[in-house]
């Protein structure tokens, strides 16, 4: 909404519902109110919570951007990034400058009280800094500015951070808080894998698995009937679970507005899906890494081809990519999209279950808050650092 609002004028829109959760503080189950408002981890009592009689909406009075004691929800992040009031477009030049355009969107002011940041990051790394002390752009005006980041020739993907700091402190923020951010890419990078082969790695037939083994302290199996990773362990550490595999997922937990629509039922035929592996291939590839391949033919009701390639390193590193191809004949019966032939899924990925023992997390990607497709400007790409139980956000 606020790309179209700030592209015209004379649109508006994109009101939000509620700002805060209603709910209130309940007590636990077989425990007092007193002891349950003392309690570290306090229940928000809604809808049938109360009592079995009263007429509910369940959680429907839960959909703020804030929680019941006021703290963020993570949707909070992104009205806040889109209700900044500086804006940063870049055009890259041909002497490796960047020339920035800032809009202050401010009405009575201008951009003298803060000053500019800029990082660049290499592979989520930062890698350069550097300040602009020297903003004057007045109230709903522009200013340009050039950079001169140091990308280099090598592959890597490079980011381009902005952020303006308060040069004072004011009535509610500290001198150097930040009110505007954004996040450029400069150059996307190459899938980072190992660069060394496995031409001499053992490939093995028997039992229920097909093993293949880069290096004795490496082990991958796949299961012969399904085709998918079944075991994956280097230098003794296993990353499966006992029993699980590595398995193509099409479905996601329906929110509230899902339910609203009835899309738990409209997409019910992505939900688990009866695929069948119609081939199995394991090569050497031109880079000289293994390449596993398995493909399947999806169920009658959705058509098409999916196929998993797996490039296994010597060094046990998988890259797995996932591709289906849907059938042609349902896609040119699906051109009316209120009566597709093939009902849209959920989410298009993978997923597998680890050892209870994994907790720490290190990833590159957006964060640190979580964040989904259509709603993921707020939260830059980067390395992040946290915990599987901190991954977790309990809505209400």
């Amino acid at each position: 909404y606020w790309e179209l609002i700030r592209k015209y004028d004379k649109y508006q829109g994109g009101f939000i519902w509620d700002f805060v959760d209603q709910s209130i503080r309940w007590p636990l189950p077989g425990m007092s109110r007193k002891a349950s408002a003392a309690s570290q981890n306090p229940i928000w009592g809604y809808g049938g919570d109360y009592n079995d009689y009263d007429a509910s909406d369940g959680n429907f009075c839960d959909n703020g951007l804030i929680a019941p004691d006021r703290s963020w929800n993570p949707h909070a992040y992104e009205v806040q990034y889109y209700y900044q009031n500086i804006w940063t477009s870049i055009e890259p030049k041909d002497d490796d400058k960047v020339e920035l355009t800032i809009k202050n969107e401010n009405f009575f002011r201008s951009l003298d009280y803060v000053s500019m940041k800029w990082e660049l990051l290499r592979n989520g790394s930062v890698v350069e800094t550097g300040y602009v002390n020297t903003l004057n752009a007045a109230a709903q005006q522009t200013q340009k500015v050039t950079l001169a980041p140091t990308l280099l020739p090598d592959g890597a993907e490079y980011f381009l951070n902005i952020s303006y700091q308060l040069k004072k402190s004011g009535q509610m923020l500290e001198a150097g808080a930040t009110v505007a951010r954004q996040q450029f890419q400069l150059a996307a990078g190459a899938m980072l894998l190992s660069e060394e082969g496995c031409q001499n790695g053992a490939c093995q037939q028997g039992g229920c698995c097909k093993a293949i083994e880069p290096l004795p302290s490496v082990d991958i199996q796949f299961d012969k009937a399904t085709g998918y990773l079944c075991k994956y362990t280097v230098g003794g550490i296993n990353y499966l679970n006992e029993g699980a595999q590595l398995k193509p997922s099409f479905w996601r937990a329906p929110t509230d507005n899902d339910f609203g629509a009835g899309m738990q039922q409209r997409f019910a035929v992505w939900k688990n899906p009866a695929l069948k592996l119609s081939s199995f291939e394991d090569v050497i590839n031109n880079e000289g890494n293994r390449q596993v391949t398995a493909s399947y033919d999806m169920p009658a009701e959705i058509g098409g081809t999916l196929t998993l390639t797996y490039i296994i390193t010597e060094r046990g590193a998988i890259n797995v990519c996932q591709t289906l191809k849907a059938d042609a004949e349902k896609v040119a019966q699906s051109q009316d999209m209120r009566k597709p032939a093939v009902a849209p899924m959920f989410r298009f990925g993978m997923q597998m279950a680890m050892p209870a023992s994994f907790e720490q997390v290190r990833y590159y990607g957006r964060g640190p808050i979580e964040n989904y497709c259509d709603r993921k400007d707020s939260q830059f790409i980067g390395i992040y650092e946290s915990t599987v139980t901190d991954q977790f956000y309990s809505y209400i």
